[in-house]
């Protein structure tokens, strides 16, 4: 195993150039120029081969393949419990914790199966599987849902591939329960595909996610199609999608499709497609982020670098650089502060903008701001359309480029917001506004962003070295 290779799944975008094309090849070309990085730690954004890693515990098991998660668990002297948890080696291991998991007859056996833990000593390459004539599998099934915490202690899942176009739920985890935490694992050239609820990691998820990477990788799906999840909530800390094709209908993100009293923070989207499946009727929500955010928060975050959100050849509405729709729960609302986006194509019908496409009434965007071009003239530089009333409380310390354009250079949003234009090398310098601290805000914290002086955008500290 450790002389196997890394195989990527092939994948090509049209980024790095001067100007992007929409979905499908689109005609749209981009008018804003950036004369610096965007963002000086992305590096080289194309994929390498490299040999996989494998840890010391791992080393130590001669190069075995476990195929029988028990018999490799009880060489480890493990028990899976919260101070012992299962050492994973192998993707077999994977597939074969999967199988007792979604078919256990026992009750009691399957009680304590669901909330085994997990702590990752080597990548995991999930073609191993396919090659052995083993089929595809996913992690639980209804009613059978994963409660456990995997680690990825800075490992990798590499090409895992599910192709099941009619069903609904599909990633590596059926679903993720309230009590699961995944931490510290990367997720690289994944394939994959269902109906609704579709996202690398899992269908729908409540779990705390934090250090979670997908890179390399397609997603699709029809309605609720992410990144990470279909639909969530909980929590996403410090957690990056980078070179991502993630592909629906209605409530597509670029790391969740829709969510429900979530908070995302400290996270980001790079370099990453967020488009229509294929033509059809009423097509909406589509956002950098979320694509339609139920009385969510996106905190301390950005989408940057390349990233393509909605077409320019068929009616889309609600697109966003962050989120393409905000909506107001019963008692909890939707809030976006200290976050941007920049070097995005945002294309669309209607309801179009750089943070928000269509804001809910009592949606609060603070202390935030865009750099973007759009193809529609229903473009708005932070939110396109909606019914947020602006205030100093709802909508303020609001920004954006002043080299952005809209279709035929007019920008005419449905909803009026205060934003301010100033040039983009405003935007570098951490002692203007909105970064400095207001009599209603607080700033931005140095501790979170890095700043970079007369050269770049402000670039997340925690997410150095994700991409």
């Amino acid at each position: 195993m450790g002389n196997q290779k890394i195989i990527f799944l092939a994948f090509a975008f049209n980024a790095l150039a001067a100007a992007l094309s929409g979905c499908g090849g689109g005609e749209f070309k981009s008018k804003l120029v950036f004369t610096v990085p965007s963002d000086p730690n992305a590096g080289d954004s194309s994929p390498k081969a490299t040999p996989l890693k494998v840890g010391s515990e791992c080393a130590s098991l001669g190069g075995a393949e476990w195929k029988n998660f028990d018999a490799s668990s009880l060489a480890k002297n493990t028990d899976g419990t919260i101070n012992a948890p299962h050492i994973l080696c192998s993707p077999f291991q994977i597939a074969s914790f999967a199988d007792r998991l979604n078919s256990e007859p026992d009750q009691a056996t399957f009680l304590a199966i669901r909330s085994t833990h997990f702590i990752v000593n080597a990548d995991l390459d999930f073609s191993l599987i396919y090659v052995a004539g083993e089929p595809e599998f996913t992690i639980g099934t209804a009613g059978r849902v994963y409660s456990g915490e995997l680690n990825g202690n800075g490992y990798s899942f590499l090409n895992f591939k599910l192709t099941r176009p009619t069903q609904d739920s599909v990633g590596l985890f059926y679903s993720l329960g309230n009590s699961s935490k995944i931490s510290y694992l990367t997720l690289s050239g994944f394939d994959v595909e269902g109906a609704n609820f579709v996202g690398a990691l899992a269908g729908t998820s409540t779990a705390s996610v934090s250090k979670l990477s997908v890179l390399d990788s397609t997603i699709s799906g029809r309605t609720k199609v992410g990144g990470f999840f279909g639909t969530a909530n909980g929590e996403i800390l410090s957690s990056s999608i980078n070179r991502v094709a993630v592909k629906g209908l209605m409530l597509v993100g670029g790391m969740v499709g829709q969510t429900y009293s979530i908070i995302i923070k400290e996270s980001e989207v790079f370099g990453t497609e967020v488009t229509p499946l294929f033509s059809g009727n009423a097509l909406s929500d589509f956002g950098g982020i979320i694509g339609q955010m139920n009385s969510s928060q996106i905190l301390d975050s950005r989408t940057a670098g390349n990233t393509i959100i909605g077409s320019d050849k068929i009616l889309v509405q609600n697109v966003g650089g962050l989120a393409g729709r905000t909506l107001n729960g019963t008692n909890t609302f939707p809030k976006i502060q200290n976050s941007y986006s920049a070097n995005l194509q945002i294309l669309g019908s209607s309801n179009v903008g750089g943070l928000v496409g269509s804001a809910d009434s009592a949606t609060t965007i603070l202390s935030s701001f865009s750099a973007n071009d759009s193809n529609s003239t229903q473009y708005g530089y932070i939110a396109g359309g909606g019914t947020l009333i602006a205030s100093p409380t709802t909508a303020s310390n609001l920004f954006y480029s002043d080299a952005s354009s809209c279709g035929a250079n007019i920008c005419q949003p449905a909803l009026n917001l205060e934003e301010i234009a100033k040039p983009l090398e405003h935007f570098f310098d951490p002692n203007n506004l909105p970064f400095q601290a207001t009599a209603e805000y607080g700033g931005w914290s140095n501790s979170v962003w890095a700043f970079h002086l007369n050269t770049a955008l402000p670039t997340l500290i925690s997410i150095a070295g994700q991409e």
